[in-house]
């Protein structure tokens, strides 16, 4: 999997590419948010568009971007998403957690229309899926 980022006002733009199967590369994503979040950063769309595959790791992986950014009151919003990763997303209910848009554009305008509140509680969706508060 190759990643490149980019900058739209307070939202990180992650796109990614190729094959996201759990292995180095995905695991250094997880570290790519904890170095966004040391820096400040609250607001992240992944753009999925170009990934062909996921599998459960890169799935955990994920969850673990969306985990962390939510305990500091951000959001993890995809875009993009199609063919096998929005079958795989939906087979585990995971676009039920995290918000799905069609295109990067509009993930980017959900931050400026409904932006992350930190004092909402999990809903259950996030519950059943182990994302912790």
């Amino acid at each position: 999997m190759d990643y490149r980022e980019s900058r739209n006002g307070n939202v990180q733009i992650i796109e990614l590419a190729g094959k996201m199967m759990g292995d180095p590369s995905s695991a250094a994503l997880v570290k790519r948010v904890d170095a966004l979040l040391a820096a400040g950063v609250k607001m992240v769309v992944m753009d999925v568009n170009e990934v062909q595959w996921m599998n459960s790791q890169a799935i955990s992986h994920l969850i673990a971007c969306l985990t962390k950014l939510r305990r500091i009151g951000g959001d993890l919003r995809l875009a993009g998403a199609a063919g096998k990763v929005e079958y795989y997303l939906r087979l585990t209910k995971l676009n039920t957690v995290i918000r799905t848009f069609a295109t990067q554009h509009e993930a980017i305008e959900s931050f400026l229309k409904e932006p992350p509140d930190s004092s909402l509680p999990l809903s259950l969706a996030e519950r059943r899926m182990g994302v912790a508060a």
